[in-house]
């Protein structure tokens, strides 16, 4: 019973399940391959599939997709991925780091194939682990347009100090968040977050190797240049998708670019930020109501209220019923919403003893909620932090130098504007020429 449950809990399971025998195959081989190969031997077979790309990738694509993305991560591309969504367009997935890196070029052919119109884009999703892993994209993709979202290094380097994880004890066999229930106190439950290098952000993430800083990906002008032949790159920085402009930013690269531009009636969308204190890590959260917590209710099996940051993505089977549970008046009341499935409704709403119940344990969650955004939120280290403990070493300051010499030459050319937007860097600049 606990291999079998073992086997359902693994990653290569989960792979199986959810996509099927080949990309199964996919997975295994590629983690089996790093894991068992020498790392000479693992550099060589990808050097072979990039020879050989023509031979292995005879498949082309159809081009009914507007242009292609490549996401650098910790640069805001999961808002991006938000507002591309709101605008109608539909994303075809052709590289990312979770699946083992893999170039899912006929997966893509056959969406592309059935999606027909051309509210299209291809995505490519690039993190430090891609540094040393090239696969031949360059070498399949028709000429098109691309585009890199990118940052002012220090705001980058900022993001990835002070990025969040779940500590392992608050996570299931499966690596999911665990469930929680109306008898466990909310202050411990949300008591869930860590960070690299233990209980707070520290300059112990910012160190080098291979030339590169570990867990951060700069590489711009490595990834743009096997495309500029074929490829037209364009830019666009992360100040330009922020909540105060990110509606007008969309409607131009609608315009420009000819797909569907964001709705008025959406505009509100458009002003919020997507990863905020609580959103990834504090949320969602997931409460359980039991058989125990509803006596004289009628209830036959437990029932999940996800509780999450409200969104205009919503499925149509579930329910928000935060207006029964919680005072308009409390903090986060706009932000949140207390998703259940539509045919659980009427045992929580009909059943007084459960809704008090409900009610007072919301009470104490949003106090808790509270208390862990601020803490964590005081815990931040800043650009001006980093810029100082950079400046303060020689070695590193020197590393940095010329990394971001020879990655950011491409967008001082075609983007001269970006590049002098970017405050932090502009200072680094400034200090090392001093």
């Amino acid at each position: 019973m606990g291999i079998k449950r073992k086997i359902k809990g693994s990653k290569g399971y989960q792979v199986f399940k959810d996509r099927g025998f080949v990309e199964w195959l996919k997975y295994y081989f590629m983690y089996k391959a790093k894991r068992v190969l020498k790392k000479d031997s693992y550099k060589c077979y990808q050097k072979y599939l990039v020879q050989n790309s023509q031979k292995l990738f005879p498949c082309k694509l159809p081009q009914n997709y507007n242009f292609i993305m490549f996401y650098f991560h910790l640069s805001g591309h999961t808002a991006l991925q938000h507002f591309f969504k709101l605008c109608g367009l539909n994303e075809i997935i052709l590289r990312h780091f979770i699946d083992g890196g893999f170039v899912k070029l006929y997966e893509s052919k056959r969406a592309l194939k059935a999606l027909k119109n051309e509210k299209n884009f291809l995505s490519i999703y690039h993190d430090y682990k891609f540094q040393n892993n090239p696969l031949p994209t360059n070498k399949i993709l028709p000429p098109s347009t691309i585009f890199m979202n990118v940052r002012d290094p220090f705001s980058v380097i900022k993001t990835y100090i002070n990025h969040k994880a779940i500590k392992v004890e608050k996570l299931d066999y499966n690596r999911q968040i665990k469930v929680s229930f109306l008898n466990e106190d909310p202050f411990e439950s949300l008591d869930r977050i860590t960070y690299a290098q233990g209980e707070q952000p520290s300059f112990a993430s910012l160190k080098f190797s291979n030339g590169m800083i570990d867990g951060v990906c700069f590489n711009y002008f490595s990834i743009a240049k096997p495309f500029l032949k074929n490829h037209t790159i364009d830019y666009i920085d992360m100040k330009e998708f922020m909540p105060e402009c990110a509606f007008e930013t969309l409607s131009n690269l609608a315009n420009k670019y000819k797909f569907s531009p964001p709705k008025e009636s959406q505009k509100n969308e458009f002003s919020k930020l997507i990863y905020n204190d609580f959103g990834g890590i504090l949320l969602p959260f997931y409460l359980q109501i039991t058989k125990d917590d509803c006596r004289g209710g009628g209830l036959k099996k437990d029932i999940t209220i996800k509780i999450c940051e409200t969104s205009p993505f919503i499925e149509t089977d579930v329910l928000d019923i935060k207006e029964s549970i919680l005072q308009k008046e409390c903090a986060f009341y706009n932000d949140l919403s207390f998703y259940i499935d539509k045919n659980n409704e009427k045992y929580i709403t009909e059943n007084k003893e459960l809704l008090i119940k409900l009610q007072n344990y919301c009470i104490e969650f949003i106090k808790a909620l509270e208390y862990w955004v601020d803490f964590h939120s005081k815990k931040k280290i800043d650009e001006t932090a980093i810029l100082n403990f950079v400046n303060k070493n020689d070695g590193l300051k020197r590393q940095m130098k010329n990394l971001l010499d020879k990655e950011l030459v491409h967008i001082k050319q075609h983007r001269p504007d970006i590049v002098a937007s970017w405050k932090y860097y502009n200072e680094f600049e400034k200090n090392f020429k001093e």
